[in-house]
């Protein structure tokens, strides 16, 4: 089953994606998902 800390950091990944390059989107989908992970967590 998939967290839903993990599903908020995938969608905001694939939102970056669509916007911005590789290394704002990697930087940005690793700093969602570890907030994301402590705060819902």
């Amino acid at each position: 089953m998939i967290h839903s800390a993990m599903l908020l950091a995938i969608v905001i990944t694939l939102i970056a994606a669509s916007r911005f390059s590789l290394l704002p989107t990697v930087l940005m989908s690793m700093t969602s998902a570890a907030i994301l992970r402590f705060v819902i967590l």
